[in-house]
């Protein structure tokens, strides 16, 4: 993960464990983490150099991961739906942070917390995974329903989620970012390869329209693109 300051964050070793790390103009560093943390990873990073995290606060035998928000050198963990596992995935730019979070049923919710440390519960939803959030607190990311297809979704607190068109002819796809007017992308996915691509880069519009980023470029420049990963 990138900002626009050209600051990275992600997963470095360490002699003995591995941990999540920053990069930027003063070079690199590891983020502190609380004493007794096994492992870490960094996952997201914002404009103000806040970072979304994932601490296993467990034992070397049995990891128990949390979600945290890092800044210089203050790691915070962040509220939890029950205690148990939790996977902080991104972070916007006011600092609220999506994560995936371990109900008392054990089922996985999407949880956004917010700076105040107040958590929005959007619900299981068949969730898979979480993949980015935008500044208005949209998330997207992929949802499986049981016996089903893979399928990319945008969602809000407070709105609930949409499951976004798998295209014709796919059986499934995955949402990969998100940007601030809602626009969703990600990738559509078929089983079968020839004649067409096993996999289409695709756009989804605020009204749930999904497109082709191939139908978008000149047909004789010979690219075809295979997937979207980001989106500004």
């Amino acid at each position: 993960r990138v900002n626009n300051k050209g600051e990275a964050v992600g997963l470095g070793e360490t002699p003995t464990s591995y941990h999540g790390f920053i990069w930027g103009a003063n070079g690199w560093r590891f983020w502190p983490v609380p004493q007794g943390t096994i492992r870490s990873i960094a996952t997201g990073i914002n404009e103000s150099g806040q970072a979304s995290l994932m601490i296993d606060v467990g034992t070397v035998d049995m990891s128990l991961w949390r979600a945290a928000r890092a800044q210089g050198e203050r790691v915070t963990l962040l509220p939890s739906l029950s205690g148990g596992f939790d996977w902080a995935q991104a972070i916007n730019n006011h600092g609220d942070v999506a994560m995936e979070s371990e109900a008392t049923n054990a089922e996985w919710h999407a949880v956004v917390v917010d700076m105040h440390g107040s958590l929005f519960d959007l619900g299981s939803f068949d969730l898979w995974e979480i993949t980015a959030i935008n500044d208005k607190r949209q998330l997207t990311g992929t949802v499986q329903p049981e016996n089903g297809p893979y399928q990319a979704f945008r969602g809000q607190p407070g709105s609930g989620i949409e499951r976004l068109a798998i295209p014709e002819g796919y059986s499934s796809s995955w949402g990969s970012d998100i940007d601030n007017d809602g626009t969703v992308v990600g990738i559509a996915h078929r089983a079968v390869n020839p004649p067409t691509p096993s996999t289409l880069p695709i756009r989804w519009a605020p009204d749930g329209e999904a497109v082709d980023l191939n139908t978008l470029i000149d047909p004789a420049s010979g690219w075809v693109l295979r997937r979207a990963i980001g989106i500004r």
